[in-house]
């Protein structure tokens, strides 16, 4: 496995990077549903629309999901033929790196060696985290920021996003999100590689998509869903497809 794809899957504590608050760092996913976003032409650039998506990015980063929500994941990943379902509990009282923990594998509860292998990926994913290159307004380029066609009740906007991992090969990917006309939130957001990427040697990623969707609640935009999909191939001869579904659900505040 490339450690790219290792930094994806790190999300949560098994894969996936993500931040201290819950926001997304290197991952890639199936957009599905919102492929009408990946096909928008644009229609103007958005000097107004910037200030608004900059305030509702400032709303999500704001949301300090690990340090002050109890909740639950749900994980299906699928690796060639095989399918794993993980639930994941996350408790803000515990330590950084004991605070979220693997609650069951396949609807069993996970051995002692899996229970030791989650902890060891949870400890590598907190000692990876960077401060400088995490959350949402650093994903999201506000300079390439332009308006695309949407649904009714929604506005898109395009942009080049700045992806940890991935710097050498931004200008190879691309995001578009969709903002509520109504309560001025990000409903979605997608990221896709526009080419075929070569972040490093002897790696090659041809399909590399990433889509989050959010919902309010108890007065905050919260993460919902996460779907993303990684396919390319590392070295001469091994070859990596893995696609990563995780629900996030059962969100209680913690006590101030």
């Amino acid at each position: 496995m490339t450690s790219l794809h290792r930094n994806m899957r790190d999300t949560v504590g098994v894969g996936l990077m993500v931040s201290n608050n819950g926001n997304t760092g290197a991952v890639c996913a199936v957009a599905g549903a919102v492929l009408w976003l990946l096909v928008s032409s644009v229609v103007a650039q958005a000097p107004g629309g910037s200030a608004r998506v900059h305030s509702a990015l400032l709303a999500l980063d704001a949301t300090d999901l690990d340090a002050d929500w109890y909740f639950t994941m749900d994980l299906v990943e699928q690796k060639g033929e095989g399918t794993e379902t993980l639930v994941i509990a996350s408790d803000p009282t515990r330590d950084p790196d004991k605070r979220r923990q693997l609650i069951a594998v396949n609807g069993d509860a996970p051995d002692a060696a899996r229970r030791a292998q989650f902890r060891e990926a949870e400890e590598k994913r907190i000692a990876a985290l960077d401060p400088d290159a995490t959350g949402y307004v650093h994903m999201v380029d506000r300079a390439t920021l332009r308006e695309v066609a949407g649904s009714e009740g929604f506005t898109g906007y395009s942009f080049t996003p700045r992806v940890q991992d991935l710097e050498n090969v931004s200008e190879q990917l691309e995001g578009v999100l969709q903002l509520n006309d109504t309560t001025g939130e990000i409903d979605r957001l997608v990221i896709r590689n526009a080419a075929v990427l070569k972040p490093a040697f002897s790696v090659t990623v041809e399909d590399y998509r990433l889509v989050l969707t959010f919902e309010a609640e108890q007065g905050e935009q919260m993460i919902r869903t996460l779907q993303s999909r990684a396919l390319g191939k590392a070295g001469f001869l091994k070859r990596f497809d893995s696609m990563v579904d995780i629900t996030f659900r059962d969100f209680r505040r913690a006590s101030p």
